[in-house]
């Protein structure tokens, strides 16, 4: 009886092993042994046992992996140091100037203590604007021994007309499949 009811249970599975993943997860799955094989074969399936290199070597250490994939996504994902100003000058050419010349001055002006805690005091609280973690709470409330700090930030990156990388940073998370 019993071997009747499992040989049933897998002909139910059959047409499950043949949909697909997503589909599997929406209709939902049955907790049996035939699909904790499945997801553990899945999981075999997907793992990295080695990576080639561009001159053809074989990679199996897990640290020389890592190394090679945050290289190989390091020079992927930089720009190259390209000299624009001709472009972007024939650019600027063709755009309106929606500024006056007295609004163009006050951003270049100085900004004092109170504006710049004024502008972080109107922030929303919980929002981290970095991927420190800190969030906007944490300026407003340490703003009486940071503030010195964060003005002479804002005052670098007006004056020098450069931000810090830092401040324009953000994750790239390589997800691995095991």
């Amino acid at each position: 009886m019993i071997e009747k009811l499992e040989e049933k249970i897998q002909q139910e599975e059959v047409p499950w092993k043949q949909k697909s993943r997503i589909q599997w997860l929406k209709e939902g799955e049955r907790n049996t042994r035939f699909f904790h094989k499945e997801m553990i074969q899945h999981k075999q399936q997907n793992r990295i046992f080695s990576l080639m290199d561009q001159q053809g070597n074989r990679l199996t250490q897990k640290e020389e992996m890592e190394n090679m994939l945050v290289q190989y996504f390091k020079v992927l994902l930089t720009e190259p140091n390209i000299i624009r100003g001709d472009n972007i000058n024939k650019i600027i050419q063709h755009i309106p100037n929606l500024m006056s010349r007295d609004q163009n001055l006050a951003l270049l002006r100085k900004k004092s203590k109170a504006k710049v805690e004024e502008v972080i005091r109107n922030m929303v609280r919980n929002k981290a604007p970095g991927p420190d973690g800190f969030t906007v709470k944490f300026f407003q409330v340490t703003w009486s021994f940071l503030g010195e700090d964060i003005v002479k930030l804002v005052e670098e990156s007006r004056c020098t007309k450069i931000m810090r990388l830092t401040l324009n940073s953000t994750f790239l998370a390589l997800t691995p499949k095991t």
